[in-house]
């Protein structure tokens, strides 16, 4: 990761993946990127989202990721409207989503700049909370030394009991892991080894790794693109076209 920047002076973001069923795809898709995460980003306190497709068969087959200025963001009356208060196409959808796990995340780490088309997020564990200071020094070397990576951000979960949609990880000790690091660099054929060379550099150095996950970008948005009506009023689930 070259020039990179480092900021570890806080910062959030909500990490989520989630499954659908499979005949739901392609309406799934469309939703998510012309109504859901638009209207995600129209909640004052979300600053931008960006939305990703597996590129194997992980253990999720979307993830996505967004930047909020505060975790109060998730307990304030506009995101829980939205929540209690779903869209007509929204309410449609619910019922098709598998394998939801949702994660906020306090930022310990951000380095580099820029988007990468290929992403990948990384759950782990540490065993002693003593060796978190330690483990972001030797981190931040880690990735300053691999050129694929053009962005990267280290995350501690915050438990957060104001979520109104349960979680509903594929295995029991995802929802476990206390820490998110998500990398970002150039589509490429050799992307995947990348990522499980830095897995595989974190099992070395003691830390247990819950789940590895490889993903495409498939949308970004950020607040300044996005009408705060967007959307509102909801589109029949039987006319799911734009």
């Amino acid at each position: 990761m070259a020039d990179s920047s480092t900021r570890t002076d806080g910062g959030f973001f909500l990490a989520l993946w989630n499954d659908v069923d499979g005949d739901k795809r392609r309406e799934y898709d469309l939703w998510h990127t012309v109504e859901h995460v638009p209207e995600r980003v129209s909640i004052p306190g979300i600053l931008a989202a960006r939305r990703y497709v597996t590129t194997g068969a992980p253990l999720h087959d979307y993830f996505t990721l967004y930047e909020i200025e505060s975790l109060a963001v998730l307990a304030a009356a506009p995101y829980r409207g939205v929540v209690d208060r779903p869209t007509r196409w929204t309410s449609a959808m619910r019922p098709f989503l598998r394998n939801f796990l949702r994660q906020p995340c306090r930022c310990l780490l951000r380095m580099g700049a820029g988007l990468g088309g290929a992403a990948a997020t990384i759950r782990f564990g540490v065993p002693d909370e003593g060796r978190v200071a330690t483990l972001i020094e030797t981190l931040e070397s880690h990735l300053s030394s691999q050129p694929a990576f053009v962005a990267a951000r280290l995350g501690s979960v915050v438990p957060d009991p104001t979520f109104l949609l349960p979680n509903m990880p594929s295995h029991a000790p995802e929802a476990a892991a206390s820490f998110v690091l998500v990398l970002e660099g150039l589509p490429s054929p050799g992307w995947r080894a990348v990522v499980d060379e830095t897995a595989g550099w974190l099992a070395r150095a003691g830390v247990p790794v819950v789940a590895v996950q490889d993903y495409d970008l498939a949308f970004v948005v950020d607040e300044r693109q996005v009408d705060p009506l967007l959307w509102r009023n909801g589109r029949p689930a039987s006319d799911p076209n734009p």
